[in-house]
């Protein structure tokens, strides 16, 4: 297929290609999983094929708008509308995680009603962000849960062999990944080129995964591009599984250097731990990971963001809260106010970047970083 890259980029432009045609070869099973709770190691372990499932872009909704209340996101919206007309049925189990709740409950009252025809079997992995040890028990809970449904669906009781297998494998992934991030931070590839090369990773086996990335890191040998561009992190209230944002960005002249999001630089975050418990040590990283907006305190989930405003090599933050945000906004005032403090600039996004109308906001607020950014460089 030509280049890493090439590959990396078709697996992301198509995300159901590897897990259909690990179907039409004879897979065990494929199984969907939303969010980044959703234990992948658990699906590997139990000789299953994992692929994140994510909202189509710019699709209509009708079906949607019929059913749903006007409230809910649009992502959620697009992901209802595409597995109630048939996109997911190819499925073996669709797990959905807490951040879909009101998508699971929807769907299963379409199954009650006789009206989901094309809907996969459904799956509600519910892991409360509480870091509070109050909620291990319930958590520990809906764990076992899965792995239950897991070992059911495959036939294959999960051993704690291949459940150190599976995790070896996708820390080696994770390693790889925060290699990318860092280099991110020197300037070798552009945001939008990033996001393909990560989101390429929650669609393809990580065997094949690890094997593309690594290729594209070592390819990665021609003299860093656009240096001197203004640097930017994204804090988002949505999951970036779209490359509207990106290519708006950067086409005004930014790169884009982070993501305050699963899809993005928080899609490696920390390994699995090497223990004699391979069950326990995932259920703690997908408990204790902090790359999802539902963790409790809000300092956890904000630690890494407030780490970054520190690096010298940041010149400001993009607040991308569309339309249908209903958590992040009460956090957007103090989170502006430390950007602030760390002297870095910001931008709040309110519209979908999909909305030609946003490029004006983002022309004038990269023309001032940069004309701020030539000014140090000379001074």
């Amino acid at each position: 297929m030509g280049t890493a890259f090439e590959l990396l980029q078709a697996h992301y432009q198509d995300r159901l290609m590897a897990s259909k045609t690990a179907r039409a070869n004879g897979a065990g099973g494929v199984v969907g999983l939303t969010g980044p709770t959703a234990p992948s190691e658990l699906v590997l372990a139990a000789g299953l094929f994992p692929v994140r499932i994510s909202a189509p872009a710019g699709m209509a909704t009708p079906t949607a708008d019929h059913y749903l209340d006007a409230v809910l996101a649009g992502d959620i919206r697009a992901l209802f509308e595409s597995t109630m007309r048939g996109d997911l049925e190819f499925l073996d189990l669709l797990v959905l995680t807490r951040a879909e709740d009101k998508l699971f409950y929807f769907l299963k009252e379409m199954v009650r009603l006789g009206r989901a025809a094309a809907v996969p079997p459904l799956h509600m992995l519910d892991l409360m962000g509480s870091q509070r040890e109050a909620v291990r028990t319930y958590n520990l809970q809906n764990f076992n849960w899965l792995l239950a449904v897991l070992e059911r669906l495959s036939g294959n009781a999960i051993s704690d062999e291949h459940l150190h297998a599976a995790i070896q494998l996708t820390n080696r992934c994770r390693e790889l990944l925060r290699e990318l991030m860092a280099r991110r931070w020197t300037g070798e590839l552009s945001g939008v080129d990033a996001m393909q090369v990560i989101g390429a990773g929650f669609h393809m086996h990580p065997i094949q995964y690890a094997q593309a990335l690594e290729s594209f890191l070592q390819q990665l040998t021609a003299p860093p591009p656009r240096r001197q561009c203004p640097r930017l992190l994204i804090a988002s209230s949505q999951p970036l599984s779209s490359l509207d944002l990106h290519e708006r960005l950067e086409a005004a002249g930014a790169l884009v250097v982070a993501e305050d999001d699963a899809w993005g630089s928080r899609a490696a975050s920390g390994d699995i731990a090497s223990t004699p418990d391979p069950r326990q040590a995932t259920f703690e990283k997908y408990w204790r990971d902090t790359a999802h907006a539902g963790i409790n305190p809000r300092e956890a989930r904000q630690a890494w963001f407030l780490a970054q405003l520190q690096r010298d090599d940041l010149d400001a933050v993009v607040f991308y809260v569309p339309p249908g945000d209903h958590q992040f906004g009460w956090d957007y005032p103090r989170l502006a106010a430390q950007v602030l403090a760390a002297g870095k600039g910001s931008l709040l996004l309110r519209q979908d970047a999909a909305d030609v109308a946003v490029e004006g906001a983002i022309r004038e607020f990269v023309s001032a970083l940069s004309t701020r950014r030539t000014h140090h460089v000379n001074d």
